[in-house]
């Protein structure tokens, strides 16, 4: 739901753009999810919207 506020995109894109993301990276998609409220990571973010790194992995 965060994702999809801060893109303004539906619910179901915003769930393709984090599974997406975690499956390019390898990471879990709770790891995702995670950074994208902690640190504000924008997976799949449109050009000239801020786009953080990836989550870090143990």
């Amino acid at each position: 739901m965060i994702l999809a506020a801060r893109r303004n995109i539906t619910l179901n894109e915003a769930f393709d753009s984090l599974s997406r993301h975690a499956r390019d990276h390898r990471i879990l998609l709770s790891r995702v999810a995670r950074a994208v409220i902690g640190n504000g990571l924008m997976p799949g973010a449109a050009p000239g919207q801020p786009r953080t790194g990836t989550p870090e992995t143990d």
